[in-house]
């Protein structure tokens, strides 16, 4: 009784201790990458994890496994490993502006879903690219401080948007 006790504790104790909450975006990438993240959610990551974020935000392999809103009644059952990516930079980014790290106020959008307001823009790779470029220009770009640059929309000045 002692040892199933014993072991019952340990494997809850070790299998606990390794969430998404204390996950590298190393980690969280290299899990989608490889199709093993197993959350819905979205990583509790920090504004000093979005340069990594933007070197993956041009990758298109596609991936079936990847955090997804759960109060959204659609579901994508794949996305590219950039779009992914992009979406947890602007999860970053509504998180600390509203310095709000609750699970419920991580998601950007209900879908982690590029769209072009105009619909002249159709081609998933092309809004891709283009939200890509916007997000690494934003980076890149010099602010007065981190929270003037995360209060910047980095799609501000294209008609992408997520959905």
């Amino acid at each position: 009784m002692k040892k199933t006790f014993l072991l019952f504790y340990l494997i809850a104790t070790f299998s606990c201790s390794y969430t998404y909450e204390n996950m590298s975006v190393l980690q969280y990438m290299k899990q989608l990458e490889n199709g093993t993240y197993e959350s819905y959610e979205l990583p509790l990551l920090d504004k000093k994890d979005i340069p990594t974020l933007i070197e993956y935000a041009q990758n298109k392999q596609v991936i079936v496994k990847h955090p997804t809103n759960p109060i959204s009644s659609f579901h994508l059952d794949s996305v590219t490993l950039g779009v992914i990516a992009m979406w947890t930079i602007e999860s970053i980014r509504l998180t600390e502006i509203n310095n709000n790290k609750s699970t419920t106020y991580r998601y950007p959008s209900l879908n982690p879903r590029l769209v072009d307001t105009t619909y002249t823009i159709t081609n998933k790779m092309e809004l891709q690219y283009i939200a890509s470029t916007s997000y690494a220009n934003w980076w890149n770009k010099s602010y007065k401080s981190v929270l003037s640059k995360l209060n910047d929309n980095p799609l501000q000045n294209t008609s992408i948007r997520w959905r």
